[in-house]
């Protein structure tokens, strides 16, 4: 359109009764004021002034001619069939204002399609869609919609027919959850996500048409970690488009030959828009700054332009992972001494036994189950390492190791604190055929001479180096070959505590981890070295199978991953040129892409109507004065895209405010 023209407009409304909606009629009666549109996790709202007088009717009777949940659409003034005819706006009528002192108005308040996807009950996200044992695919409420929860994968191998959460069963198949030690389990990409909560709540596409999933959204290599248990399916798109550099916007349109309705008010159908970022196509804008004005050459006739360096991240600091170490680990016995004693004439009871002679006080103390079995629960049971000196004071009197030398640091450097128990390197190799347990305890009965791995039913207490077991008489455990009465665990506690030892193998973090604080470039917007912290709580891990590690000397296969050359620095004793280092560099040089340069917003006003003016499109510059708004972050520019449209339809003048920024989005690699 050009200057100063103006578009006639139509509303069209549809009566809601029970859940259903009639025909669509036109109405003279609906005034549009004003229309807003933003880009996810924001919606479509519409202003309109209902004619009163010219209905002949009260403020307070406007049941009458309309109501909550109308079905109104705003159109552009064309007569249908018309290729020129354009949808401005639809939605549902959700609010009206109105008021009489001597005159008497009403303001009627209209939400666009995407509303339903946030607030509706249906489109809640919640739980996991996975495979049960039997193989069955069910939706798991009481897990949490969380994609790479804590930064692990979580996506099943392969794709799966899954049933709507309404109960449909979508006639598209999407990635599942899986747990992060099943078999293949991958990260779950941005189209994944996407596919998956798509297939899982808007199966039936009722108010809006799912978007085409395209080749290059399949190949984009951005994972996404983003939480979205008891979101509306509208704000859960969003969070996972936001996270990797995606708009995701509504697009409303007449209904076309070979696209059904998927309303049932009518002829209209919305359909979600994914854009990349800054690839929206372009839109022309052009000013003159003086002189005879040539409406030909422009088109802008109003702009407000922010141009911020404050908010400019040029030398962010990566936060990588602990330096994580597998070590054995002595433990020592958390019991009084005085605890373990058998009553006089009594002798340990081997299994089988305290079954027929269940009143002794042995069965009482010392089995599980036992009358008085609680006040000596942890006797012969519970071993620790103590490492946060937690058991170092009598009667226990345990000694507090040395952390750092058993994992191979300088002697004395860490801190005394509780250290958690974690899996074996072994098992942190991606493959489900890896082998090895979990965390690996063997006892001893000659003072270490031999030692014997502890197969009976055992736990780790949470968050510390120890072991508690829960066998159910301690009589039970014979090493292997030994005389099952005068060998077995019980008996040489009772009767020569000193030589019976427990140690632990598992891996350890480190209190240190690995940080790259990145320098600031040339190419940064100020000369400032600004930081954001940035958590990348997988990145730079460096495995370490320790000498005190009793597979050390095994060929048993570890996950290990070291950098080329440690050096002993203050930073984690991290080495800044290695490969690790590198892997978190490529991260700093992804957020200084991202954030490094200034950051851009804008109004710019169309004096007029302007339909083809579209959410995710992008504004390279101001032509006529030749303004250039590419942000010039990192080795190609970032232009503002239009992330909401405004259109104001009120009085003879007619305007389309466009407004644009360039977001700051960091995506996960």
């Amino acid at each position: 359109m050009a200057y100063g023209e103006t578009i006639g407009c139509r509303v069209l409304h549809s009566r809601q009764a029970s859940g259903a909606w009639g025909p669509w009629e036109d109405s003279d009666l609906f005034m549009p004021l004003e229309i807003s549109d933003r880009c996810a996790p924001d919606y479509a709202v519409a202003k309109m002034e209902y004619n009163f007088p010219k209905a002949a009717r009260h403020v307070w009777d406007w049941r009458k001619d309309f109501g909550p949940d109308d079905a109104v659409a705003i159109v552009t003034n064309v007569s249908e069939g018309d290729p020129e005819r354009r949808v401005l706006f639809s939605g549902h009528i959700t609010e009206n204002q109105w008021e009489f002192t001597r005159a008497e108005s009403a303001t009627v308040a209209a939400v666009g399609p995407a509303f339903r996807l946030l607030r509706d009950s249906m489109y809640l996200v919640y739980g996991q869609a996975r495979a049960s044992k039997a193989g069955t695919v069910n939706l798991f409420s009481g897990l949490p919609c969380s994609f790479n929860a804590g930064g692990y994968p979580n996506r099943s191998a392969a794709k799966s027919t899954i049933r709507a959460a309404a109960g449909s069963v979508s006639a598209t198949t999407a990635f599942t959850f899986a747990d992060l030690y099943s078999g293949g389990v991958q990260y779950w990409r941005f189209a994944d996500a996407l596919e998956y909560l798509l297939a899982a709540y808007n199966a039936a596409e009722y108010y809006v048409l799912n978007p085409t999933i395209t080749a290059a959204m399949r190949a984009d290599p951005a994972c996404v970690q983003v939480d979205c248990d008891g979101l509306g399916l509208w704000e859960a798109l969003a969070r996972v488009c936001q996270q990797a550099s995606y708009d995701l916007a509504c697009v409303t349109t007449i209904g076309r030959a070979g696209v059904p309705a998927k309303h049932e008010a009518g002829e209209f159908y919305t359909a979600m828009s994914i854009v990349k970022r800054g690839q929206g196509t372009e839109l022309i804008l052009d000013h003159q700054a003086s002189g005879a004005m040539d409406l030909d050459a422009t088109n802008l006739f109003a702009g407000r332009v922010a141009e911020n360096v404050a908010s400019c991240v040029t030398a962010p600091v990566i936060a990588g992972a602990r330096e994580l170490f597998e070590i054995t680990v002595e433990l020592g016995k958390c019991w009084d001494a005085a605890d373990l004693a058998l009553a006089s004439g009594e002798s340990v009871m081997l299994p089988g036994e305290e079954e027929t002679l269940a009143d002794t006080d042995y069965v009482k103390n010392f089995c599980v189950g036992g009358s008085n079995f609680h006040l000596h629960a942890d006797a012969g049971r519970l071993w620790d390492a103590n490492t946060d000196g937690y058991y170092s004071a009598a009667p226990t009197s345990l000694s507090v190791p040395d952390m750092a030398a058993l994992c191979g640091q300088e002697a004395g450097g860490w801190p005394v604190m509780p250290y958690e128990a974690m899996r074996l390197l072994t098992r942190l190799i991606d493959s489900p055929q890896s082998g090895g347990v979990e965390t690996f305890v063997e006892f001893s009965i000659d003072s270490g001479v031999t030692w014997h791995h502890l197969t009976c039913g055992a736990q780790i207490p949470h968050g510390r180096l120890g072991v508690y077991i829960n066998q159910h008489n301690l009589s039970a455990i014979v090493p292997p070959g030994g005389d099952k009465t005068a060998d077995n665990l019980m008996q040489m506690l009772m009767t020569t505590p000193a030589t019976v030892e427990m140690r632990l193998t598992c891996s350890v973090a480190s209190p240190f981890r690995n940080i790259l604080a990145a320098q600031r470039r040339v190419t940064a917007g100020t000369v400032f070295a600004t930081a954001a912290w940035f958590e990348r709580e997988k990145l730079g891990q460096v495995r370490t199978r320790a000498a005190s590690s009793r597979f050390a000397a095994t060929d048993l296969p570890a996950d290990t991953m070291t950098a080329s050359a440690k050096v002993s620095a203050a930073r984690a004793h991290w080495d800044w040129s290695g490969p690790l280092a590198r892997t978190l560099s490529a991260a700093a040089a992804e957020a200084q892409d991202a954030n490094e340069d200034r950051f851009i917003e804008g109004s710019f006003t169309l004096e007029w109507i302007e339909p083809d003016a579209e959410l995710t499109n992008v504004v390279k510059k101001i032509g006529g004065i030749n303004v250039d708004l590419g942000a010039n972050a990192g080795a190609s520019k970032r232009y503002p895209r239009v992330v909401g449209r405004v259109y104001h339809l009120a009085g003879n003048t007619q305007q389309t405010e466009l407004i644009l920024d360039t977001d700051r989005q960091m995506a996960v690699k």
